[in-house]
């Protein structure tokens, strides 16, 4: 009976032996099935970056910037990580824009605009050929990110809550380090110009609760940014809250 029950458990150990086995493969194959679908999105930004010099850095600074938004709206943090995954991908349709209408150094004509309008749509369909989570979030903001809260916004027109939350948070992420860039058309502003300037489109433009959150917290989303020992400056020259 010894002998019998020895078999037993030597067949109970194997068996548990290649469970084991089997759910580490699937882990692996997981992890590597993500790790692809990751460089794939990574080659896709990079694509964009060769094709518009003007993305460069700016791509990893507004994804940086649109997560830190969602985490103090209160987003829960895996879609706040979606969020600062997705973010960076929102101008992959320009892969199809001309390259003498991105580095215009002036002003566009009517028609070169509505060139450049066609890349939100364009890096919708892009990602709607994917079937991942990060490439739906992608292809949401891609489409979305140049909708205005009060619906003057393209492709859709959509207004409020009708664009949805990731697309409202990357129009402010993306336009706050846009205007901190130099732009074939015009040299960077300063924060202060920057502030200004997206304070006045508050409720048309942007969505008010998200514009709010980065320009209180405007001094850490500089830091966020990559923006060492900025000091806001008030109309009279005197240091407001703490330099960083």
């Amino acid at each position: 009976m010894s002998g019998v029950a020895s078999t037993s458990e030597t067949a109970e150990t194997e068996v548990m032996r290649l469970r084991d086995e089997l759910m580490v493969t699937r882990q692996r194959a997981r992890e590597e099935l993500q790790r692809a679908r990751q460089e794939t999105f990574d080659g896709l930004c990079m694509a964009i970056e060769m094709h518009d010099s003007s993305t460069g850095e700016h791509v990893s600074r507004m994804g940086r910037i649109a997560a830190f938004v969602g985490d103090r709206l209160g987003l829960d943090a895996d879609r706040v990580e979606m969020l600062r995954a997705a973010a960076p991908m929102h101008d992959v349709g320009k892969i199809g824009t001309p390259t003498a209408i991105l580095g215009k150094p002036g002003p566009l004509t009517p028609g070169e605009r509505k060139s450049v309008e066609v890349h939100a749509r364009a890096g919708y369909e892009i990602f709607a050929r994917f079937r991942s989570e990060l490439a739906r979030v992608a292809g949401t903001i891609a489409l979305t990110h140049h909708e205005h809260f009060d619906g003057n916004g393209y492709p859709q027109g959509l207004a409020g809550e009708e664009i949805p939350l990731e697309g409202r948070i990357t129009a402010v992420a993306d336009v706050f380090d846009a205007l901190l860039s130099d732009r074939s058309y015009r040299p960077a502003m300063s924060v202060e110009e920057a502030v200004t300037t997206m304070s006045g489109e508050r409720g048309t433009h942007f969505d008010p609760r998200i514009i709010d959150v980065l320009l209180d917290h405007v001094e850490e989303a500089l830091e966020v940014r990559g923006e060492g020992g900025y000091q806001m400056i008030d109309s009279t020259g005197i240091p407001v809250g703490k330099g960083l």
